[in-house]
């Protein structure tokens, strides 16, 4: 879409065209002489970045952030070498009145308003996910209060729609938004999830779109996580909000390292699921024996054990071990014995420390790291399943069992991690 658009710069209205759409970038091209632009000039120079507030030529608003003056051509000139050598030649002289024509690149595009920022008083907003259309059709108007964050989620066909219970800013309705967004890219397998549609309210009602990017792609095969329906998805959410207030920063990255196009080498998206894991065990069991210390209630054997071991350094390997007990882990992944964990959870932290020191020689067997990077991103979904307190599918269980069967087959074949 292109409009024509006013801009305030110091003392000038200035004339320009924005073009924006959701497969393309949002650009402003402004025309204007040498002698009146010494403010782009300088912005170019130094590579700025800037906000812009302007508005259409029906009176509209708009706000434009991190914006930055990519581009300085002469606008009946040739190519751009030419254009910017002919740039280079006026500098000599700012007074000139020869027009230049400016590209400039926008970060983040606000429709309808001006002076839009993160500390912008805000009673709503509606957003439409990408992926997870067919998801939401049994749950048309199901109104969920998160306790978390004071707010009401309600779910619709077309929008879902975040109302806090208060008056918020931007900046914090935006982060429950994002947390809402991680759970449904945990929830959707092998497929991005993105905001494509998205509108904001202020205090006094007005509606403000957010100009959101994205291309259309061809989705893979439908797989969720898990199912869920009109009863179970407020339980679920809570949940979901609970496990972040506990976890935090950990459960943001979960968009990431589970996202199979968001990390292109193997040995990177090992390691972060290995990293996220750690962190992972290490508060859990932190919150375990908080809880066990607190407990007035008589507590069991292995949550004994669990506080008796709680004095020592805690590690990953310790961890992971607590971590297989006390969330079945074993059984769910379908090791026979003692022996063969102990060899499983030996090799998944060989591999994470020979990734952490980056310069020892690579002895690493790229067939064994995949499988053990499927298992480990197995284990993360056990675990997100559990916190959101949701019965596994039997079809994913044993899904599971036949990527350890399969790793498994590896031991006789290739050299141990050592």
């Amino acid at each position: 879409m292109e409009k024509s658009v006013i801009i305030k710069v110091e003392d000038l209205d200035v004339i320009g065209q924005l073009k924006y759409g959701n497969d393309n970038k949002s650009e402003i091209f402004l025309t204007l002489p040498l002698n009146k632009s010494h403010y782009f000039k300088k912005l170019y120079d130094n590579l700025e970045a800037f906000n812009i507030n302007g508005q259409f030529e029906d009176d509209c608003q708009f706000t434009a952030f991190y914006c930055y003056v990519v581009q300085l051509l002469l606008p009946t000139s040739g190519s751009l070498f030419n254009d910017l050598i002919a740039v280079r030649d006026f500098y000599s002289n700012e007074e000139s009145n020869t027009l230049i024509k400016y590209r400039i690149e926008i970060g983040k595009l606000y429709l309808n308003a001006s002076d839009v920022n993160d500390e912008t008083s805000v009673n709503k907003v509606d957003v439409k996910f990408s992926s997870i259309e067919q998801q939401l059709l049994n749950n048309e108007n199901k109104k969920i209060f998160i306790k978390q964050n004071d707010c009401y989620i309600t779910i619709s066909n077309d929008f879902i729609t975040i109302e806090p219970l208060h008056v918020i800013t931007l900046k914090k309705l935006n982060q429950i938004l994002f947390d809402l967004r991680v759970f449904f890219e945990v929830f959707v397998l092998n497929n991005d999830v993105k905001i494509i549609e998205k509108f904001i309210y202020t205090v006094d009602d007005t509606k403000i779109e957010e100009v959101m990017r994205y291309k259309s792609e061809q989705l893979t095969k439908e797989e969720f996580l898990f199912r869920y329906d009109t009863n179970s998805i407020e339980s679920i959410l809570n949940h979901w909000f609970e496990a972040k207030n506990t976890y935090g920063k950990i459960f943001d990255y979960l968009s990431g390292i589970l996202n199979e196009s968001s990390i292109v080498h193997l040995e990177l998206k090992y390691f972060a699921l290995a990293q996220w894991i750690e962190a992972y065990s290490r508060e859990f069991l932190n919150n375990k024996i908080q809880t066990i210390i607190n407990e007035p209630v008589e507590n069991s054997d292995d949550q004994k054990l669990l506080l008796s071991q709680s004095q020592n350094s805690n590690n990953f390997r310790k961890n992971l071990k607590d971590m297989f007990k006390l969330k079945d882990l074993k059984i769910l992944i379908g090791i026979q014995n003692s022996e063969d964990q102990k060899i499983f959870i030996d090799q998944i932290i060989c591999y994470r420390n020979h990734l952490t020191h980056i310069n020892i020689e690579s002895k690493l067997n790229n067939t064994q790291i995949m499988h053990l990077y499927e298992i480990l991103k197995d284990i993360i979904y056990i675990l997100i399943i559990k916190e959101l307190d949701v019965a596994i599918d039997s079809k994913r269980i044993d899904e599971i069992k036949r990527k350890y069967i399969a790793y498994k087959s590896l031991q006789n074949t290739i050299k141990k991690c050592e």
